[in-house]
């Protein structure tokens, strides 16, 4: 459903010659998954299954189109949004 020279996935089974890796990505839960931009690096880490797929979907489908949605029950950020909006669109 995602454009193949847009997004890559990569299967990583886990093994006992790499389970270090999965250490060092910190890699918290089996299945999950780890979205990397280009510039950025790592911008999303999260548990995959039945109930949470369709989340992961549109987390991919808003950094493939450029939007940023913030799905319901999906921004753990203690601050309002008068605090978000002060720290990061300061007037000039």
């Amino acid at each position: 459903e995602f454009p193949t020279d847009t997004i890559k996935f990569v299967d990583c089974p886990l093994t006992p010659t790499n389970s270090n890796m999965y250490t060092e990505l910190g890699v918290k839960t089996i299945p999950s998954a780890h979205v990397y931009h280009p510039e950025a690096g790592l911008v999303e880490r999260r548990k995959l299954g039945r109930q949470t797929i369709s989340r992961l979907e549109k987390v991919l489908s808003s950094y493939v189109t450029g939007e940023c949605k913030i799905i319901d029950d999906d921004c753990s950020n203690p601050c309002s949004p008068e605090e978000l909006l002060f720290r990061y669109f300061q007037p000039l």
